[in-house]
């Protein structure tokens, strides 16, 4: 992997969605780190500074880890990583107007409906890195 190669952090605590968004996106030659809880996520987000992060919002895999709403990940780490100003695509089976409006008011990039589309998650990833993360909230 050559070092000028994006790197996105990718928050799914479920191993079928994060493996097969890891085997795209890493297709397309992104460099990919995953994470399935919040405070590995944290963790990564601050070791790894990544250019984009695709979060999913119910991370119930540790019923322990106090970080399993994404939006509270999403708060944490915009305190606790510096230049933590990379773009956010919400990836979420629950993509209602409510989570969009919340999205729009936290500066999310783009929410999008967890529905097997993986095309149109590497597009909305590509547009996100080309607009260097200006926030629209769009749901697509």
């Amino acid at each position: 992997m050559h070092m000028s190669a994006l790197r996105i952090l990718l928050i799914d605590d479920d191993q079928v969605t994060r493996k097969a968004l890891e085997f795209k996106l890493g297709s397309q030659g992104y460099e990919v780190v995953s994470a399935a809880t919040g405070s590995a996520a944290l963790k990564s987000a601050t070791e790894q500074k990544p250019d984009l992060m695709i979060l999913d919002l119910k991370l119930d895999s540790d019923p322990l880890d106090s970080m399993r709403d994404g939006f509270t990940l999403l708060g944490w780490m915009r305190r606790m990583v510096p230049d933590c100003n990379f773009p956010v695509i919400i990836h979420t089976i629950g993509a209602t107007e409510e989570v969009e409006a919340r999205a729009q008011a936290e500066g999310v990039y783009a929410v999008l409906q967890k529905s097997g589309d993986v095309q149109k998650i590497l597009d909305t990833v590509r547009q996100a890195l080309e607009a260097g993360g200006e926030a629209s909230a769009a749901a697509v």
